[in-house]
Order: structure tokens, then C-alpha cells, then sequence
């Protein structure tokens, strides 16, 4: 049950916490990064190294263009006499009256080893500087971006799951990050050396918040996702102790005799121990449809956080490299990006949250699109750094043109698998149409066939629905459906040989979103592909139905026969038995009496021989073997006043037919579609043709015609045409009918021989 603010009068006191904690959060990152936005500051991307308690400055890029003989590494260490170096843990120093907007100052460097003083102005940041920031590290605007996306994502699920521990703990989770990106926008210089606020805000968003919020939140979020184990429901504050130990961590680093490394290993620690609740999910989903919609959240979350684990290796003091430890960071923000796209996924494609959120399928590809060409752009960004660290600039470029084309296929891979996962296999038809045909192959049922292809396309173009409908000889259609089934629906016909001969149904993947070109364009391949299958399966339901009548039909003649010789014959016999049973009887009396009783023996015997001949007629025709089809079929007919029928064949037939399976099928069929055409056609005249055919093997061809009204074949009701075409399938052959309103009927039934004199 979806609940939100406007629909339940109470909203948790717990979610409201987290939606005040979120905000409050975010106001005071956003107010710390305008305070230092706007301080007087030299304008220089620095990294640095050794610990965080004594760190070296070092100079990696101009941002504002201002002029100065920087260079790449040079190590800062004082400004104007006043040092900079341990001042992190030492609070904040009064900075050299000099350190104005628009002043020069002196810069105390060491470069390779050498003592060296450097005249720059002091600036102020601006925007054209922020953005060539977030192009030398584009892991922050990645990290910005996705922690975005991920708030938006929270909110929402907080304002619709008030009452889920798990998505009150996601918005927790997301806005701290999100307050962390926040301040990454300004990069942290030696300005905050100088000011107590910047100073305190930048130790806070830099490093504080790791121990003492994010991996608290993380560790939370994973204990709770996808819901809380009957021991959290049972003792609720287990799960408050993350936060708990972040406090307690804090409180410690406040005590300059215990070193920062204890908040990257309380971190490190918490979000390992997040890795293994992750994991235990894993094994203790039982539900299908949580699996479902899990498998793709916890995946995502183990991956995500197993790459953020990289930077505490430089964190810790375990990389001294500078450009080692930049490149370890960027795995924090790129696992937190896969983790946004997983979370996306699982929300948007597989509701997770139980959240109906309809997002245009446009919207997700480009945030999904967008988000491929940042991780792209991210790693040719950073090869393409430290190649220019350790070489020439036109060395550099070279290698970094070299990067962008290794990695364009793999760029290209992952757009493309985008694509594929919302659109499906829209953009690769042939991908979808061997597929369709693999389906169709796989299995000798046709019906299977047809079901397995039906879900195939479903699958493959991420559509919620799919039907196929047959069109029958009844005109009822019998219609093969994949997923719920859908009010509104673009139909594609199946046309065969000109012929309609089914529809193929889609839903489109949102309600609000219809089925692209590409889609129609696909859809309507597919459907040509699928005629003639379906074509094939409407025959064979047919034939089956045919040969189910035939089989009732034969049934039905056994009975009868069974009764009329039980009834009829026997009953006949037995008194004929009885009445000769005695000679002195039968022959104590007068000759007349004798010769009356005689006379009526007779009689009884001609009834017998008669009921006997008529059943045996009704078998097999004896005229068939002795008159042959042609000169049978004339005999059946010649009394026939109302229909003139004639029967030709410019051959002889006996040496191809005589006591064949062959012959007696031709026969019925024919005396079959002569029964048609006295009751339906109100023909005057109707023609039977044979023709043998040599061929190998040698086929006899029997074509009926008539000069009646004709019919609508696609609409008849009848079952003496399937029949025919059953009878003939039995033998090995095919029966065609072509016909139209008022210009008659003609049937072609073509069996091939197994009886060939030559």
C-alpha cells in the first residue's frame, strides 16, 4: 500500500527526522561553499600528500589564468614567513596582511629539493575557474551529478514509503554525499589556512564526515535494505549504532594525540561490514519477486562500495604517489555512480520500493546515456593526466588520443547497452529477428513455437505485454499472450500469401509513451516473420480438428455398424436358427405349411445377404475394385436429376490406383465435395478432372469445378472442406480451394503415388 504525506494524516516522526536532518545538511554545505567561494584565495588546484595532520601542498594547475612561475609539484610551504605546513590540526593562523583580493604575495616553495620564492596575485574564485576544476577532475561533477540524481530518487521514496526504515535511511544516505559534492564544487586551498569557518567547514566535508556520517548512513541503509531482520524489528536501536560509533569516532579525533587514520578505518571498517550485510541478503532473499528486484539494487551496492573502499589506500598514508592517490579517489565516485544507476534501474524499470513512478523512457536513456559518456569521459580525463605528469605535452596528447581511442569501443559497448536495456533490441534487428527465428525452430509444437516467439519479443523489447491472435475458420480468434494484459495496444497484421491471418498485439513500455518509429519499423518485420508460422499453426489446428472428426466420424461408424449387425443380422439369424433348429418339427405338416415356411426361410436369407452387403458397402465401395474410380464415381452419380455431373480422365487410371489407400480417399473426397455442392453452391453443373503427373514420385491430381454462387473461404463454418484437406494429409497429399461470390468453386487435391507402373 503506497502511502504519502497528502494521503495519511500521520507522517512518522521518523521520516520527517530524516527529511530535516537531509535538508539542514544540504543548507549548510551550500552556505560554507558560497562563504568560501567568495574568499580571497590564490586560485590554484592543489593536491596533498603525507597525512592530514602535516600535509604538503602541491601545485598541480592554475585555475584562474593569473600569472606566476608555478610548477607542476612545486611543494607550498609558507606565504609571506607565515608557514603552512601542519596548520590542519593546529586550527587556523592569522593570515599576512597582504592576503587581499587584487595584492601580491610571496609564495615559499620547494622545487627538486630547492628553496624558491614566487610573486601572485590574490583572487577570488569564479565560475569559469569552478568549471576547469570539474574538468581536471571530473570525478567530482560525476559525484555531483549522481548524488543529484540520487536525492531526487530518495525524496520521492521517502515521500511515498514514509513508514520503510530502508528508504528513510536511502534519503539519509544520499543527502549526506550529496552535501559532500556539494563542497568538492570549490576546490580547498590555502585560503582556509587563514579563516576559522573555512577551515572547520572544509576538515568537516573533506575527512570528518566520512567516519562520523557517510559510513554510519551506508552500514544503516545496508542492515535495513530491503527490510529489517526480525532482530531490528525486536531491539530497534541495533540499528542507530552505526551512528553511534560515528559519534564516538568523532569525539576521539577531536584529541590531538589520536591520529586521523582512526577515521579512515573506522570508515573502511563500516562500509566492509556493509559488504557483508549486502551479502547476507543475497542468500536470504526467498521471494521471486523480491529477487527480482533486488538482484540488480544489491549488486550494484556491492560493487559500488567494494570500488569506494580504493581511497582510503591513499587516505591512509598506503599511496604516496599524489597521482596514485587522485586516481584511487576517483574510484570513491565512480563507485557511487554505479551505484545510482543500479538504485535507478531497480526504482524506475523494476519498481523497487513498491514505487509506480512513470518516467519517460526518453528521460531515462539520456540520464543513462549521460551517465556512460561521464564514466568515459572520467577515464580517458584521468589517463590523460598522468600521462601529462610523467611526460612532454605532446607526448601527453598523443597517449591521451591513444586512451580516448582504446577506450571509445568500450565506450561505445556501454552506450549500447543502454540502449538495449530500454529499448531493448529496437536498434539491433538482426539480433531480434534471429532470435524470434531460434524460437521458432526450437520446438516441433507449432502453438510452442509461437508462445516461445511471443515471449521472446516481449523480452526483447522490454514491452510489458504481447499477444498474437489466430484467425480460425470459425472466424474465432484464438490469441497466445505473454505479461497482463493491456487496455490499449498497436496491432501489426500477419498477412500470408495475401491473406489475414492474425494480428500481432504490443503494449508500449509506458502508458504515457508510445511505440517509437524504430519500434513499428521492427514490429512490422517481426510480424512479417511470424506469418507464415502462424499460418502453418492455424492449417495444423485444422488438420487436427479434421482428423478428431474423422476419428469421431469412424467411431461413430463402428458403433453403428456394431449395432446394426448385433440388432439386425444377429437377431435374424438366431430366429432363422430357431425355425431350422428341429427337421421333425419343421417338416411335420403339410406340404403347403412346409413350402410357406420354406418360402419365408428364403426371404430371410435375401434380407440378410442384403443388410450384409449394404454394411460391407459402407466399409469399403465394392465398386471401386470393380468398376475403378472413374467408372464408380460415374455409376454414384448417373441418377442424380438435379446436378449434372461429369467425370473425365485422359488416362487410364487402374495401373496407378487399383486397391490402393489412394483410391478410396479420391473417392470420398469427391463424393464429399459433391455433397457440398448439392447443399450449399445451387450449382447445375459440376466437372471431376484426373491427371497423373509424372514426376518422382509420380502425383494423380483430381480437380473438382462447379458453376454455383462460390463462398467465402476465409469465413466458412463447415467442416466438410477440413475433412477433405484431412484426408488428403493422411495420404501424403494437399487439397487447394479457390473460390469467390457468384464465380463458383474449384478444388485441387493433389496425393502423391505410391502404386507407379513405370
Amino acid at each position: 500500500m503506497k502511502n504519502s504525506p497528502e494521503e495519511s494524516p500521520k507522517f512518522p516522526v521518523e521520516a520527517r527526522i530524516a527529511l530535516i536532518f537531509s535538508i539542514v545538511l544540504i543548507l549548510i554545505s551550500t552556505v560554507q561553499l558560497i562563504y568560501r567561494y567568495y574568499l580571497p584565495t590564490e586560485g590554484w588546484l592543489l593536491f596533498t600528500t603525507d597525512t592530514f595532520e602535516h600535509p604538503d601542498w602541491l601545485f598541480h594547475e592554475n585555475l584562474v589564468d593569473t600569472s606566476s612561475d608555478m610548477q607542476l609539484d612545486d611543494v607550498i610551504i609558507g606565504v609571506n614567513s607565515v608557514s603552512i605546513q601542519g596548520r590542519a590540526t593546529d586550527a587556523w593562523v592569522q593570515p599576512p596582511p597582504e592576503w587581499q583580493k587584487g595584492a601580491v604575495v610571496n609564495f615559499e616553495v620547494v622545487r627538486a629539493g630547492e628553496h624558491l620564492s614566487i610573486h601572485a596575485p590574490i583572487v577570488q574564485w569564479t565560475g569559469s575557474a569552478i568549471l576547469k576544476n570539474l574538468w581536471i577532475q571530473p570525478e567530482i561533477a560525476v559525484g555531483f551529478v549522481s548524488s543529484l540524481i540520487m536525492l531526487v530518487l530518495g525524496t520521492y521514496t521517502v515521500l511515498q514509503q514514509p513508514e520503510t526504515p530502508a528508504a528513510r535511511s536511502l534519503l539519509v544516505f544520499t543527502a549526506i554525499f550529496f552535501a559532500m559534492s556539494i563542497s568538492n564544487l570549490v576546490p580547498i586551498g590555502i585560503s582556509v589556512q587563514f579563516d576559522s569557518s573555512a577551515f572547520f567547514a572544509s576538515a568537516f566535508f573533506s575527512f570528518l564526515i566520512f567516519p562520523i556520517l557517510l559510513a554510519p548512513s551506508i552500514l544503516n541503509f545496508t542492515i535495513l535494505f530491503p527490510q529489517p531482520n526480525p532482530l531490528m524489528i525486536r531491539y530497534p536501536f541495533i540499528s542507530k549504532l552505526p551512528y553511534m560509533i560515528g559519534a564516538s569516532v568523532g569525539v576521539l579525533l577531536l584529541f590531538p594525540a589520536i591520529p586521523t587514520q582512526i577515521g579512515w578505518f573506522a570508515t573502511m571498517g563500516m562500509i566492509i561490514l556493509s559488504l557483508v550485510s549486502l551479502l547476507h541478503s543475497v542468500f536470504s532473499i526467498k521471494d521471486r519477486l523480491s529477487e527480482t528486484q533486488l538482484r540488480l539494487a544489491i549488486s550494484g551496492l556491492i560493487l559500488g562500495l567494494s570500488l569506494m573502499l580504493l581511497v582510503f589506500p591513499a587516505a591512509s598514508e598506503w599511496v604516496a604517489d599524489a597521482i596514485i592517490a587522485q586516481l584511487l579517489g576517483a574510484g570513491f565516485y565512480v563507485g557511487f555512480a554505479i551505484i545510482t544507476i543500479s538504485f535507478s534501474i531497480a526504482i524506475l524499470r523494476f519498481h523497487l520500493f513498491e514505487i509506480d513512478l512513470f518516467i519517460h523512457n526518453a528521460l531515462v536513456y539520456s540520464l543513462l546515456s549521460g551517465m556512460s559518456i561521464g564514466i568515459y569521459f572520467l577515464v580517458v580525463s584521468y589517463l590523460g593526466f598522468l600521462f601529462r605528469a610523467e611526460g612532454e605535452n605532446w607526448q601527453a596528447l598523443i597517449a591521451t588520443g591513444v586512451v580516448a581511442l582504446v577506450f571509445a569501443p568500450l565506450h561505445t559497448k556501454l552506450r549500447s547497452l543502454v540502449s538495449r536495456f530500454v529499448y531493448g533490441d529496437r536498434d539491433q534487428p538482426y539480433i531480434a529477428l534471429t532470435n524470434l527465428g531460434l524460437h521458432l525452430e526450437m520446438t516441433a509444437d507449432l502453438s510452442s513455437s509461437l508462445a516461445l516467439a511471443v515471449e521472446s519479443i516481449a523480452k526483447s523489447l522490454k514491452v510489458p505485454y504481447v499477444g498474437l491472435q489466430l484467425f480460425g475458420n470459425d472466424n474465432v480468434q484464438n490469441t497466445i499472450e505473454y505479461g497482463p494484459f493491456q487496455n490499449e495496444t498497436s496491432s501489426f497484421p500477419l498477412m500470408h500469401r495475401g491473406e489475414p491471418v492474425g494480428n500481432l498485439m504490443i503494449a508500449s513500455r509506458n502508458p504515457k509513451e508510445p511505440l517509437t518509429t524504430p519500434d513499428k519499423r521492427l514490429l512490422t518485420d517481426l510480424a512479417r516473420q511470424l506469418s507464415a508460422t502462424a499460418k502453418a499453426a492455424i492449417l495444423a489446428t485444422d488438420l487436427d480438428a479434421a482428423r478428431l472428426r474423422l476419428v469421431r466420424e469412424e467411431t461413430e461408424t463402428r458403433r453403428t455398424l456394431g449395432r446394426d449387425i448385433h440388432d439386425g443380422i444377429g437377431h435374424r439369424l438366431v430366429a432363422l436358427a430357431r425355425s431350422i433348429e428341429n427337421p421333425a418339427t419343421m417338416f411335420n405338416g403339410t406340404p403347403e405349411e412346409i413350402s410357406e415356411l420354406l418360402n419365408k426361410i428364403h426371404v430371410e436369407v435375401l434380407q440378410i445377404t442384403k443388410q450384409v452387403r449394404d454394411i460391407a458397402h459402407q466399409l469399403y465401395p465394392p465398386e471401386l475394385e470393380l468398376l475403378g474410380l472413374v467408372d464408380a464415381l460415374r455409376e454414384r452419380t448417373q441418377d442424380d436429376q438435379a446436378l449434372v455431373v461429369k467425370v473425365d480422365s485422359p488416362q487410364e487410371l487402374k495401373p496407378f490406383l487399383s486397391n490402393t489407400p489412394e483410391e478410396a480417399t479420391l473417392y470420398f473426397i469427391a463424393l464429399e465435395a459433391l455433397t457440398n455442392v448439392k447443399k450449399h453452391s445451387k450449382a447445375t453443373l459440376c466437372m471431376i478432372e484426373f491427371k497423373i503427373e509424372n514426376t518422382n514420385p509420380a502425383k494423380i491430381i483430381m480437380l473438382i469445378t462447379d458453376n454455383g454462387q462460390g463462398f467465402q473461404h476465409e469465413k466458412t463454418t463447415g467442416m466438410g472442406l477440413l475433412t477433405m484437406k484431412a484426408r488428403a494429409a493422411d495420404v501424403g497429399g494437399r487439397t487447394q480451394i479457390q473460390t469467390k461470390l457468384g464465380s463458383g468453386t474449384s478444388i485441387t487435391v493433389t496425393i502423391p503415388l505410391s502404386n507407379n507402373p513405370k
